[in-house]
């Protein structure tokens, strides 16, 4: 019976987090427009039009290849230096300027050099997914 109730609980809390983060993102469509932050209801609206139009399958798997490229590399080369500084402490010292920068400069710098670099494309999306998980391994 207990084992019944946790996972009722669970699922409550499941329940309860997932429509505070719908409240949030309908609150933040409502003050910055929908232009900004589009509701989940436009949104919903979307993906069922690019499902009709037989759109989503071929976006969805381009999504997840930018993705899955872009946090590999990034994961990759974020432990293969990380775990270089943390055997060497001259490369530990001569990598700390790069990491205070990268975890210094908002998401947006990287998004608008990245388009700035690569134009708009699945190398621009890859590269700005590369420093997601970098700067957590490093």
């Amino acid at each position: 019976m207990t084992i019944f109730t946790g996972k009722l609980n669970n699922f409550k809390n499941y329940l309860i987090s997932f429509t505070a983060l719908l409240i949030g993102w309908q609150a933040l469509s409502i003050i910055f427009g929908n232009a900004i932050v589009p509701s989940p209801y436009e949104t919903m609206i979307a993906v069922v039009v690019i499902h009709e139009n037989g759109r989503l399958w071929v976006y969805l798997p381009l999504t997840l290849y930018r993705f899955v490229v872009g946090f590999s590399i990034g994961a990759v080369l974020g432990f293969i230096f990380g775990a270089i500084a943390g055997f060497n402490h001259r490369i530990y010292n001569l990598l700390q300027p790069l990491v205070v920068t990268i975890l210094g400069s908002p998401n947006i710098v990287v998004v608008v050099l990245a388009m700035i670099w690569f134009g708009m494309g699945s190398n621009q999306v890859i590269f700005v997914n590369i420093f997601l998980p970098f700067h957590w391994f490093i």
